[in-house]
């Protein structure tokens, strides 16, 4: 069991916008600032692609050519705060921000907390 939680960016450059390589890059960046609940402990998966797309063609019969060029970048951050000890047979966990315990399942209802 864990908390999870993520961003993604995709982005195309359009004239007199930021470059989107870079605004990937403050997506992907972003994902360490995260806080997760006594008891977890964060795990990370960060990936940063960017690059060009440059097309052309050429018509001999008309002598006419044409081009396009463009900036592509896609930034991706997923995290999840990942349970540091499992707990036993017949308990499961129960995680707040304050505290992390396993509780026993008693005539099907969990049994009260310790927190």
């Amino acid at each position: 069991m864990g908390w999870l939680g993520g961003a993604a960016w995709i982005g195309l450059l359009a004239p007199g916008c930021s470059d989107p390589g870079e605004d990937a890059r403050a997506v992907a960046e972003s994902c360490g600032q995260q806080e997760c609940p006594v008891g977890t402990a964060f795990r990370e998966s960060r990936s940063v692609t960017s690059g060009v797309d440059i097309s052309g063609g050429y018509d001999p019969a008309t002598y006419k050519a044409d081009g396009a060029y463009q900036k592509l970048g896609a930034g991706d951050c997923e995290y999840v705060c990942q349970v540091i000890n499992s707990c036993p047979d017949g308990t499961f966990p129960v995680i707040t921000k304050d505290c992390f315990t396993c509780t026993a399942i008693v005539g099907g209802q969990p049994a009260p907390t310790q927190c």
